[in-house]
């Protein structure tokens, strides 16, 4: 029996969430995406209709609404559409998220004839640096660190403000060019004086989940990189990149792919637009060979 559902939000976290949905359970029908303020939107998208609404817009009251929206709308979006009478407030909340989107991958590879293998994951023998700057926003709860985390400060050599005891201004470095390479001041540090056996960095508002196993599982398993959950971007990176950013940008980056890498260029130009996409967002870890061969693959020019 089909299930029409309403989705609140129209960008690519609503839409990443309608495919999800969709491939999850083919009986639910998106009726529309809702937006509520003055952004501009398409009038429809993947054939959906994209439609404003306020409190005297006509909606069935029985149908589900998913709330796509970052949660910092979702007290505010769930209130109104109370008043409207709907029944069923969905609100996508990062373990839904999560929830929905391991089921979705298992779903993914499973249909391509592979398995969706997740690394249950801790240890002693490991770093895993934390990138923090003077300009990072507070947290809304405080973050406690694990015993293998240990936060960095990048930039520090712009600023006289200490944040961290380390800082990657020490030993071999680029931390002036923070401005203009942001977290990836802290990974040339890693590089270039980190002597752990396995290495990761991470955001300071984006972490791992590591169970106390993950060390062992790592290299029991002989699993050289780890990597977030992938993340499936509508309707495809390149188009996702191009509306939310400067499209010069990506232009500019696949010509210089082009040049410098013609492999890399070919593979990324003939990206499949359903192609699953694990996103680095300053979130990995490796082993120190397979470190090696990324610094030296992505190095900077000094």
């Amino acid at each position: 029996m089909e299930q029409n559902i309403y989705i609140v939000g129209a960008h690519s976290r609503a839409q990443t969430l309608g495919t999800y949905l969709t491939k999850l359970y083919p009986d639910i029908r998106i009726a529309a995406y809702l937006y509520d303020n003055e952004e501009p939107n398409r009038r429809e998208t993947g054939g959906v209709p994209v439609l404003c609404f306020d409190e005297t817009t006509k909606l069935c009251r029985d149908w589900p609404v998913y709330l796509g929206t970052r949660g910092v709308y979702h007290s505010r979006l769930t209130e109104k559409l109370r008043r409207m009478g709907m029944k069923q407030i969905i609100p996508v909340t990062p373990e839904l998220d999560c929830e929905l989107r391991n089921q979705f991958l298992e779903a993914y590879f499973a249909e391509r004839g592979r398995e969706y293998l997740k690394l249950n994951a801790s240890g002693d023998f490991a770093c895993i640096y934390v990138a923090r700057s003077v300009f990072d926003r507070p947290l809304q709860k405080k973050y406690q660190l694990s015993g293998y985390q240990k936060e960095i400060q990048v930039g520090a050599a712009l600023t006289d403000q200490r944040i961290c005891e380390l800082t990657d201004d020490i030993g071999e470095q680029i931390s002036d060019r923070n401005r203009q390479f942001c977290e990836l001041t802290a990974l040339y540090w890693i590089w270039k004086n980190a002597r752990q056996e396995i290495v990761g960095l991470e955001h300071y508002r984006r972490h791992f989940l590591l169970e106390e196993s993950w060390l062992f599982n790592m290299k029991g398993r002989e699993i050289d990189v780890v990597l977030p959950t992938p993340l499936y971007v509508a309707p495809n990176i390149a188009k996702n990149y191009r509306d939310r950013h400067a499209a010069s940008d990506w232009d500019f980056m696949m010509d210089y792919m082009k040049k410098i890498y013609p492999d890399d260029y070919a593979q990324a130009r003939d990206l499949p637009p359903d192609r699953i996409l694990f996103k680095l967002q300053k979130h990995f870890e490796l082993t120190d060979e397979e470190a090696e061969a990324y610094y030296r693959r992505f190095a900077l020019n000094e």
